[in-house]
């Protein structure tokens, strides 16, 4: 790779860093592409050299965050040896995400306004909610197999159950930021996959 190469990539990876603290600390609206490279210390040129537009590269720290997000859950699959221990770290992964770390939590909220404004951005996070939900679906199905989940369970409404618990979860956080409160929303995910459970293999919590 070339020096000239490397240093437009350092550029971006700047812009995109800078960009998410102002994003978080003043929302998107208020932060414009001058208050951007003032801070990441480019010029107007250099930033439209790697981003069109604003929206572009709001568009880019979405898909950053749910490449992450992504990541995360395929490590869950390789690491754990069973459904049910997948499903259990599958809640310490959302809380690590999201609710320990305000600063992407903050930016989380920015990426769901946008999304009742923006089209792409809807159809992008709506995807994304729905691949969830249908590796949730699968790792139920796949408990089933094991002998671990009760054959009996709607693992479609289970899976939509799940993650629209998870979501309240990440939500809820914005509203009660003591530990209490955190642990309640754990809780309730866990009481769900406990209910689906077979008896020998609910968690103690």
């Amino acid at each position: 790779m070339n020096e000239k190469k490397i240093k437009g990539e350092e550029t971006k990876r700047k812009i995109i860093e800078v960009s998410e603290t102002l994003f978080t600390e003043n929302g998107y609206d208020s932060t414009t592409v001058q208050d951007i490279c003032n801070k990441a210390e480019i010029s107007k040129g250099a930033f439209f050299y790697h981003f069109p537009t604003k929206e572009f590269l709001f568009l880019e720290i979405l898909d950053k965050y749910l490449s992450e997000l992504d990541k995360r859950m395929n490590e869950i699959e390789k690491r754990s040896k069973n459904t049910l221990k997948a499903m259990e770290e599958m809640v310490v992964i959302l809380e690590e995400i999201f609710i320990t770390s305000e600063g992407k939590f903050t930016i989380f909220l920015e990426f769901l306004r946008k999304a009742s404004k923006e089209t792409e951005i809807m159809k992008k996070i709506s995807y994304q909610f729905q691949k969830y939900k249908k590796y949730v679906y699968e790792m139920i199905e796949n408990g089933k197999k094991e002998g671990n989940i009760k054959k009996e369970i709607d693992s479609e409404f289970i899976s939509q159950l799940i993650i629209s618990l998870a979501i309240g979860m990440i939500l809820k956080s914005s509203l009660f930021l003591d530990q209490e409160n955190e642990d309640f929303s754990k809780k309730g995910i866990k009481f769900i996959l406990n209910n689906i459970k077979k008896e020998e293999e609910l968690w103690k919590f």
